[in-house]
C-alpha cells in the first residue's frame, strides 16, 4: 500500500530524511524510531503530503502522495500526531469521528448510523472504546 523509494527532503535547502526507502503492506504496522531531532516528523510530513520531496517518491495505493486531492488521500490515509495544540478539546469518540469526514456529503456533513457504526467497530478493534467518553487531553502520549 505505501512504497518509498530513495526519499529525501527538509527544509530551506537543509536535508534532513536522506535516502530513505521501504515498503508497507496493506494491514502492517510500521514503526519510524529514531533520536530527537533525526528526521521522524519530517518523514511523516514527506509521506503525507505535507512536505515536497527533493528527491524520490512515496506512492500510496500506486500514486504519488502529491497527486491526491486532499479529501482524497484522507479516505486512505491520516495522521494523528502525539502532540497537537488544542483550541477544543474533544473525546475520544469525536477525534476517531474526524476519520469519518471525507464520506460525509451534504453542507454540514452530519454522522450518520452507518458512520457510527464504523466508529464503533473501528474503537473495539483497536481496543480504545473504554476510552470513548473521555478527553484527548487526559490520555497519555501512548494510548493517543
Amino acid at each position: 500500500m505505501i512504497r518509498v523509494s530513495s526519499l529525501s527532503g527538509g527544509y530551506g535547502g537543509r536535508m534532513i530524511v536522506e535516502d530513505v526507502s521501504f515498503t508497507a503492506g496493506k494491514g502492517e504496522f510500521v514503526g519510524i524510531l529514531g533520536p530527537n531531532g533525526s528526521g521522524k516528523t519530517t518523514l511523516l510530513k514527506l509521506l503525507t503530503g505535507m512536505l515536497s520531496p527533493s528527491k524520490g517518491e512515496a506512492l500510496v495505493a500506486g500514486r504519488p502522495v502529491g497527486g491526491y486531492k486532499p479529501r482524497e488521500l484522507a479516505k486512505i490515509m491520516a495522521v494523528l500526531p502525539q502532540h497537537t495544540e488544542q483550541a477544543f478539546t474533544f473525546t475520544v469518540k469525536e477525534t476517531v469521528s474526524f476519520g469519518r469526514y471525507p464520506y460525509q456529503k451534504g453542507l454540514f456533513r452530519q454522522m450518520d448510523q452507518h458512520d457510527e457504526d464504523i466508529v464503533r467497530e473501528a474503537m473495539e478493534m483497536t481496543g480504545i472504546d473504554r476510552y470513548a467518553q473521555q478527553s484527548v487531553r487526559n490520555l497519555s502520549g501512548g494510548e493517543r
